[in-house]
């Protein structure tokens, strides 16, 4: 019965994972695995505590579900450690990506004169309406994922620990 379950909670978790976008990934994996490393530990107490007072007692079945506490707890601590690694890495590459494609922008606007054609073709198609229409629906679409996932709340209580 145990067993089953931890299949399906298993094949839950990778369901999650393959939903999310790609960019999500690394964050669901993580949480999905501390999910499921909480639960087992959450099984493991609950047989415990199940069992004979004699067992309760024992050292070595003690000394296991601290083990086991301790594993998850660091378990906790490194995962959190990787989503700020990862988090700081993004970040420095969105600045890096950030400075190169406004260099970029300049130098092809004083070859091509971009932003003369942007203007002409915004005037004659409405391209700056039809981008913060999208803008809007991008927004809107985050929100709906937002509710959906509760992806604000995990990242806060994920941060808080």
């Amino acid at each position: 019965e145990m067993l089953k379950d931890a299949q399906q909670q298993v094949s839950a978790s990778i369901a999650k994972l393959e939903e999310a976008p790609l960019s999500e990934k690394p964050v669901v994996a993580g949480l999905q695995a501390l999910h499921l490393a909480q639960q087992a530990l959450t099984g493991a107490t609950a047989v415990a505590a199940s069992t004979a007072d004699s067992l309760i007692q024992s050292p070595g079945l003690d000394s296991a579900l601290t083990g086991a506490k301790e594993s998850v707890a660091n378990a906790r601590g490194q995962l959190f450690a990787l989503l700020r690694s990862l988090s700081a890495q993004a970040g420095s590459l969105l600045q890096r990506a950030e400075a190169v494609g406004l260099s970029t922008a300049v130098a092809l606007d004083k070859r091509f004169g971009v932003v003369d054609t942007a203007a002409s073709l915004d005037a004659q198609y409405g391209v700056s309406t039809l981008a913060a229409e999208g803008y809007k629906q991008g927004v809107a679409t985050v929100a709906s994922l937002d509710a959906k996932y509760a992806l604000k709340d995990r990242a806060t209580a994920a941060v808080e620990g």
